[in-house]
């Protein structure tokens, strides 16, 4: 996630050992709703708390800002929705804070954790196992130092961070970091030196099974000039990272790279460069993959830009769209109704709605911040738990891992129902996961049937209906990266805006 800008399924599975233990109705996955966003602010050292109005998205401030360490530049969100991390630039430490799941309070996790030097951003992967920190500076003169970045596990109980070894070598003045879907691989954008007489790049990382950091070959890669923000789409097949440009170099806009993942290596393929508006300083991709929106700091404005699903080229919606005095980090809602941006220069938030079909933003309206926002982050993606749910799952780790799953759910009583035609299908199996965007299922008789590839796991997936509000879903895969996954192993499974989670024991043929 962005920190603030800096200054200047499948096959036969028949011969898998069986899971033996039923898994009956559990909790939704995360405290979806109500939804809360959370703005660090750098110049007050605290973080805003905020409820989210789930028709309008507009922001109502919950209680008092709560204290952060000196200069907040980055705030995250784990998956579950139960805990907050926040970079503390000055102070060179991370902040953990549990989120209250009724009002979205946040109450602090023991004391600071120790960072790098002028920690900057700060990411959670998508199993909420692990969280990574972008240091700018590598040493204290911070003259055209290298960075680099810290790793830390989560405690899946108290939020509590550990860190995993040292930190491991970035590139010049790293300033934001970003993880892929599938938890496999972490990019890092490098902005470029003191003078910037030359471009930074983008350093990308595997993720192993304690979530420790190991550069992948050919890393880093190329970017254009002062890299600022990087962020992977919902599908981990692009990833797009906003040059900034800077006074010094001869140039009036910054730009997008765009970039397509290989699913193997986690090694970037530059595709091409896109215009932004003055001083691009922050990027998110919507949660259908279909949209990109980017923060130009000089311009005041946000950029609004189709994704071609194939290529990963941006396609601007409209002319960029009017923020506050010197915006400096977007956020998209993962229910992808709601795009957020924090002002730096005018202490406050702006709230947009997105057109679904075109990705299109209108201003909802602007929002009081503390002094010196530099980062907005959402938890919640407005999910109805489902009322009941079972599955029996099959996994062999044997090369290639494959697994099976069989079970069922029952919509809740406020669902509005499912359509897996026009709604995202995410399964979430132990260290696995997988997102299927929109349009990607089709009819198949009474039911919905997906066959695909999806970052080298071939999948299929079936969900058939069986009548008041229940569902049997089958799901099979084959070269799903299951590394690390224990018992009692995690299934978590959203449809749209219903999801459910729950924990089963299994014996694995390893």
């Amino acid at each position: 996630m962005k920190g603030a800008a800096r200054p200047c399924k499948a096959v036969s599975v028949g011969a898998f050992v069986v899971l033996l233990v039923f898994a009956f109705a559990g909790h939704a996955f995360g405290n979806k709703e109500p939804k809360f966003a959370y703005v660090a602010n750098g110049g007050s050292n605290n973080v805003s708390v905020y409820t989210i109005d789930s028709t309008t998205g507009a922001l109502t401030p919950v209680g008092s800002p709560v204290a952060a360490g000196l200069v907040p530049a980055s705030v995250a969100v784990d998956p579950s929705g139960k805990f907050a991390y926040v970079a503390n630039q000055n102070s060179h430490n991370v902040s953990a804070y549990t989120i209250n799941s009724s009002t979205g309070a946040l109450t602090p996790v023991g004391s600071p954790v120790a960072a790098g030097f002028f920690p900057v951003s700060v990411a959670v992967d998508p199993s909420g196992k692990f969280a990574y920190v972008a240091n700018d500076c590598g040493n204290v003169s911070c003259s055209a130092s290298t960075g680099n970045v810290s790793a830390y596990t989560i405690n899946p109980t108290s939020g509590a961070l550990t860190a995993v070894g040292s930190p491991v070598a970035a590139g010049t003045f790293p300033v934001s970091v970003a993880v892929d879907p599938s938890g496999k691989f972490a990019y890092v954008a490098n902005g470029c030196d003191v003078s910037c007489s030359v471009n930074g790049n983008v350093s990308a990382y595997t993720i192993g099974v304690t979530g420790a950091l190991t550069p992948v070959v050919g890393s880093p890669f190329p970017a254009g000039s002062n890299p600022n923000s990087v962020a992977v789409d919902p599908s981990g097949k692009f990833a797009y990272v906003v040059n900034q440009c800077v006074s010094n170099v001869s140039c009036s806009n910054g730009n997008v790279s765009a970039y397509i993942i290989n699913s193997s290596t986690g090694a970037l393929t530059l595709v091409g460069t896109f215009a932004a508006g003055s001083g691009p300083v922050s990027v998110a991709v919507d949660p259908t993959g279909k949209f990109a929106y980017v923060a130009n700091i000089n311009s005041n404005n946000v950029s609004a830009y189709a994704i071609n699903p194939t290529t990963a080229a941006l396609s601007l919606v409209d002319s960029p769209v009017a923020a506050g005095t010197f915006p400096v980090s977007v956020a998209v809602d993962p229910s992808g109704k709601f795009a957020y941006v924090a002002n730096f220069g005018s202490n406050n938030v702006s709230a947009y709605i997105i057109n679904s079909s075109t990705g299109a933003l209108t201003l909802v309206g602007t929002f009081a911040a503390g002094s010196g926002p530099r980062s907005v982050a959402v938890a919640g993606a407005s999910c109805v738990p489902f009322a009941a749910h079972r599955f029996t799952v099959e996994i062999d780790l044997h090369s290639p891992s494959q697994f099976d799953i069989h079970g069922s759910f029952k919509l809740g009583a406020t669902s509005d129902g499912i359509n897996p035609l026009t709604e995202a299908v995410t399964l979430t199996l132990g260290t696995y996961s997988v997102s299927i965007p929109p349009g990607a299922f089709r009819k198949d008789g009474r039911g919905f049937e997906y066959h695909g590839v999806i970052n080298g796991a071939f999948l299929e997936m079936e969900i058939t209906p069986l009548g008041h509000n229940r569902f049997l879903f089958e799901a099979e895969g084959r070269n799903a990266n299951l590394t690390g996954t224990t018992n009692p192993v995690e299934l978590d499974l959203s449809i749209g805006d219903d999801c459910g989670t729950t924990q089963v024991h299994a014996r694995f043929r390893r």
